[in-house]
């Protein structure tokens, strides 16, 4: 790859894969052809690489003043072969670049050189069946004219190099090509004869055809040297023809690997004793089938496996009749550490058909016990046409005859991407729609290849990695359910997790849940009115013609949007403009009194003008009258004077206030930052809020996880701030919070803290999991919200964790309310008169807030600041 590019991808890469131990070696040459880089060869071996990122053409097609450099194309191509092929001797994985297009007219002779030597790449490619990255296909998509991309002719600009290194960030982690394998053909043998199995009177006898050795060949010549990962499920795979001679063939390639579904009812010893389970490449789902076996012995089989080091998830299918029994069969293996992956039934079940028969009720009680994608993606068939895809592109899937289809819902019977034994498979080069019509891809690897929910490739064991991705995982402590606690009659709430709407409230919650593209919202709301219709009949109704109609009609409407803006103009006249004034007296008053953290204040009011168009009127509103709250400017004013903020330093947001991450990025170019919040639409919409102004750039990561699952190395972070943040914690989680950040924090390194205090210790309940935590609720039905406390609680609970850990503390400051106004009135306004009361803040909190010398000296409520130094 063109030496320029490389630095770019290597500082990007690391930013957003700071987990992946990764040495990037630039063995780029500036007007390098294919000839050069085949001379270098040895050299670049020498460095025994793992991943090689190949891109000649540009300079191979020869063009003006270096035409005595061309290469042909048939040499080129041999060239390629050469390269890769040398790489691939050491078991190097191989990305081959397309090349970029140029600025010039459609049908030139510069335009068509360039796609001559990009179908001498793609060729090439498909020759030695390495991994494509189509570069070519990406710009002209992205980049409309071609030149938006370039400094010059030829050149890439920023932007276009850019778009080089989004594009390998996509494709570099994506190690496997998953094949899900019908071995033994669909319907196939199974020992089970479960009531909900949709094949249970077919699924007999076995199907494999051809033989093991000619699989081989086939499975080598259609993927060369890539990792695979061989799916086995539809029925019992342990039974089929020829199972332990095709875990002999996948054993012998050393980067193959076997996963499979199994109910565990047969003879494990063998299966234990092959070379993939020693090695450490098999992978099992046990499906726990109630009606077939009890749940001692197949526990006794779970617990074998383990023992052998291979830990099992146990999948459990929702059949209505076993929804009674389920709470004690998940205690049951909950008991024993297991994690239990909830599967919706697919089918019908007297007269029903599942699972949109599923009521209201069963719904919340089933998604209790699920990640977040097997709610939203499969618990209600969401569909999966037109999502891009990664299905035909690095997960397909194969039939006994060695047809190549999509996934496990849409198969080589509907749409053949090819066959393996007749040499004509081509895999896609790049995500695209998926194209199944009536279709909702209901297996996790299915789900998880959607673009949209950016999901990282399942490694390992895929149930177990999908569920950890969607905050179900094992800790510790046992296994962690994010939604076993939500409450799923929250209209809100139920919006996010694509619950059908029940009312008007919840069709409101989902009509403005932003999050989703319009289209996708009416498209709920539709599937809402009428599930029959929206669950994949493909039967012309007259419903169906006049939900289409409907939907022209609310589509026409929305692209016009006079109505909206007669409704907002004259919302933004009678409702708010009087609070400008407000909002505008109090911020005088403050700058006269010269107020502490003010120009936190006028920076949000400056942001707020990024957000004044239609769209986002309400957001634009919010910052303009209040864009920092009652106790933030005392707060943000500590946190940024207990640190150096100047130079290229690396710094960790702990779910903090999005303004205050905004200001960094906008006042200290060379910052990058981190941002982590459990609370999924809390980080949605900071990164939606630092967009929109102009501050998500490589500048910053987000990762939706707690602390205790951040993976960042010893010392990796200059400064870790958490803004009212520790409070939160639950008392028993709170000194492993503090552990793991001063982990983070180097030598040198600050850890800033702020934390609500009061002169009496108290604790806080909220009837609503405000932060989507996942805390239990009490006696009383309430869940945690916060800690306040006084001054011996904080030198308990904060003060001495962080002297264990020879935390070297600063100054502690303490801003707080005076006696004279009463914290509860003013939130009972605020609660009753909203945007009316907090537009009053800054003139309240320079009015009202003083710096107090202890705790104990506050009659109402207040915040403390407290600075750690790492030794």
């Amino acid at each position: 790859m063109t030496v320029r590019y490389a630095p770019i991808f290597e500082q990007r890469f690391k930013q957003s894969f700071p987990d992946i131990e990764a040495t990037i070696v630039n063995g780029g040459v500036s007007g390098e052809t294919s000839r050069d880089g085949l001379q270098r060869l040895p050299q670049m071996l020498a460095e025994k690489p793992n991943i090689v990122i190949i891109c000649f053409g540009m300079n191979d097609r020869g063009a003006g003043k270096k035409a005595h450099k061309r290469v042909p194309q048939s040499e080129f191509v041999q060239n390629l072969t050469r390269i890769i092929s040398a790489f691939e001797d050491i078991g190097a994985r191989i990305l081959l670049l397309t090349i970029n297009p140029l600025a010039e007219s459609s049908g030139s002779l510069g335009d068509r050189m360039i796609d001559a030597y990009n179908k001498a790449i793609h060729d090439g490619a498909y020759k030695t069946k390495v991994r494509l990255v189509d570069i070519n296909a990406m710009w002209k998509r992205e980049f409309k004219p071609f030149s938006k991309g370039l400094e010059d002719t030829l050149h890439p600009n920023k932007r276009g190099i850019e778009l080089y290194s989004k594009a390998l960030k996509l494709t570099v982690p994506r190690r496997n090509i998953i094949v899900l394998w019908q071995y033994n053909g669909n319907p196939c043998a199974c020992n089970y004869k479960c009531p909900y199995c949709v094949y249970r009177h077919v699924q007999q006898g076995q199907h494999f055809q051809g033989t093991v050795e000619g699989w081989h060949h086939a499975f080598k010549k259609s993927f060369g040297n890539q990792h695979i990962a061989f799916y086995l499920a539809h029925g019992e795979p342990m039974i089929g023809e020829n199972f332990y001679d095709v875990l002999e063939m996948v054993g012998n390639e050393s980067n193959w690997e076997i996963r499979m579904t199994s109910n565990i009812s047969i003879s494990l010893n063998d299966l234990v004793k092959t070379r993939v389970a020693q090695e450490g490449r098999l992978n099992i789902n046990a499906s726990f089938h109630p009606y077939m076996v009890k749940r001692e012995k197949f526990l006794d089989q779970a617990l074998f496996l383990r023992k052998h080091g291979i830990e099992v998830p146990i999948i459990y299918v929702m059949y209505p009749p076993l929804l009674k029994r389920f709470e004690d069969d998940f205690k049951f293996f909950n008991a024993h550490n297991f994690l239990v992956h909830v599967r919706r039934f697919r089918g019908t079940h007297k007269g029903k058909v599942y699972p949109k028969a599923y009521t209201d009720e069963e719904q919340q009680f089933i998604a209790k016990y699920c990640d977040d994608a097997t709610i939203k993606y499969m618990l209600f068939n969401e569909p999966s046409y037109g999502k891009q895809s990664w299905a035909g592109v690095d997960f397909v899937i194969v039939d006994n005859k060695g047809n190549v289809g999509y996934c496990d819902d849409f198969r080589p019977n509907k749409h053949a991407l090819g066959n393996i034994f007749k040499g004509n498979f081509r895999r896609h080069t790049e995500p695209k729609p998926f194209p199944g019509r009536f279709t909702s891809d209901g297996t996790v690897d299915g789900v998880a290849n959607f673009l949209e929910l950016n999901y990282r490739q399942l490694t390992g064991n895929n149930v177990i990695n999908f569920s950890r991705q969607g905050g179900v995982y094992h800790t510790p402590n046992g296994i962690y359910y994010k939604n076993m606690n939500v409450d799923f009659n929250d209209s809100r709430v139920r919006a996010e997790y694509h619950f059908p709407a029940r009312n008007l409230k919840d069709a409101y919650a989902i009509l403005t849940y932003k999050e989703d593209p319009f289209h996708r919202r009416i498209a709920r709301l539709a599937q809402s009115a009428y599930p029959d219709i929206f669950y994949y009949n493909k039967v012309v109704t007259p419903k169906t013609v006049a939900v289409w109609i409907i939907s022209r009609i609310i589509r026409f409407f929305r692209c016009t949007k006079i109505v909206q803006k007669i409704h907002r103009l004259y919302q933004f006249a009678h409702s708010y403009i009087p609070y400008f004034f407000l909002s505008e007296g109090g911020y005088l008053y403050a700058k006269i009194n010269g107020l502490r953290g003010i120009q936190f204040y006028t920076f949000g009011q400056r942001c707020a003008f990024k957000f004044l168009h239609l769209e986002k009127l309400r957001s634009f509103l919010t910052l303009l009258l209040n864009p920092v709250p009652l106790f933030r400017f005392a707060e943000f004013d500590f946190v940024i004077r207990s640190a150096k903020w100047k130079g290229s330093i690396r710094v960790l947001d702990v779910s903090s206030p999005r303004l205050f991450s905004a200001y960094l990025l906008a006042t200290n170019p060379d910052l990058q930052l981190y941002i982590t919040n459990p609370d999924k639409s809390d980080i949605t919409n900071t990164h939606a809020f630092l967009k929109t102004c102009n501050l998500d750039g490589e500048r910053i990561e987000f990762q939706c996880l707690r602390v205790a699952d951040l993976s960042y190395q010893n010392g990796f972070f200059d400064v870790i701030y958490a803004i009212s943040v520790i409070e939160h914690v639950l008392e028993e989680e709170q000194n492993n919070f503090l552990a793991i950040l001063w982990r983070f924090l180097k030598p040198g390194g600050k850890l800033i803290l702020t934390v609500p205090v009061s002169s009496k210790y108290r604790i806080e309940y909220r009837k609503k999991d405000v932060y989507s935590l996942g805390y239990p609720r009490n006696e009383n039905g309430a869940i945690f919200f916060q800690r306040v406390y006084d001054a011996a609680s904080l030198k308990k609970q904060i003060i001495a964790p962080m002297k264990k850990l020879q935390g070297r503390p600063g100054p502690i400051e303490v801003f707080g309310l005076t006696a004279g106004w009463k914290f509860e009135e003013y939130l009972k306004r605020w609660e009753n008169f909203g945007i009316a009361e907090t537009a009053k803040d800054i003139y309240y909190a320079s009015k009202y807030i003083h710096k107090f010398d202890r705790i104990a000296q506050l009659k109402e409520r207040g915040v403390c600041g407290l600075t750690f130094t790492k030794p």
